[in-house]
């Protein structure tokens, strides 16, 4: 039996909101809770109408408010298991009241029913990112958006761990996965591993046959304004 899974897009910026569901233990997650509760509630009356009773796990690529707006009305509707970064536990619990316990680390697999989420530790945007593998599928948050990648200004965030994450992406994964973002600022909303490496600025040129000192400047000055 096919898994149950719908893209919700709204939120504060353009944001992705993911329901992934194993249609053979009812069992239902969330990636991101970056939909408001409204935009949630559709999507909720038609799984359950398919026989999901509740939401089991809330699986967030890290807690920058933009990605957890309904994660309090979540929780309490349903009391499903958070997992997020270790280092995401104050800000969640101050932004929500929610304690998290669940932590992820890299190559971390979740199981939903009988469906499994493979966890990639993808550092840059913020120390705590992670990008989901599923299937045919990787939920990028804001590590890689369609021909762009995650800002790094923020006070935790780090340009090279960002140039190491991208790297990893460039060499690591197949090129036929299909990429979903946190947000929706390229010209296409779903994208794959392989047309990224060709037109993503951020990804060109990093492959290990290619990449040397001054594709490596031009990436920090690009990431970083200065050119």
């Amino acid at each position: 039996m096919e898994p149950y899974f719908a893209s919700i897009k709204g939120g504060y910026d353009k944001n992705f909101t993911y329901l992934i569901g194993c249609n053979e233990t009812k069992q239902l997650a969330i990636i991101d809770c970056a939909a408001f509760l409204n935009e949630f509630e559709p999507y909720l009356k038609e799984v359950k109408d398919l026989g999901f009773e509740k939401i089991n796990r809330v699986i967030l690529t890290h807690a920058h408010h933009d990605h957890i707006i309904s994660l309090q009305q979540i929780y309490s509707r349903f009391q499903p298991e958070v997992y997020v970064h270790e280092s995401e536990l104050k800000r969640i619990k101050n932004f929500t009241g929610i304690e998290v316990n669940n932590f992820i680390h890299h190559q971390q697999e979740i199981e939903i029913g009988n469906e499994k989420i493979k966890a990639l530790h993808t550092p840059g945007h913020q120390p705590s990112n992670f990008c989901f593998v599923w299937r045919n599928k990787i939920f990028t948050g804001d590590t890689l958006f369609i021909e762009g990648c995650g800002r790094t200004n923020f006070p935790e965030s780090s340009t090279l761990d960002q140039l190491e994450s991208m790297k990893f992406i460039a060499n690591e994964l197949s090129d036929d996965l299909e990429v979903y973002p946190g947000h929706d600022y390229g010209s296409i909303p779903v994208s794959t591993v392989g047309r990224e490496k060709k037109v993503n600025k951020y990804l060109i040129g990093l492959q290990k046959n290619e990449i040397n000192e001054q594709i490596v400047e031009n990436w920090i000055a690009v990431r970083t304004g200065k050119k």
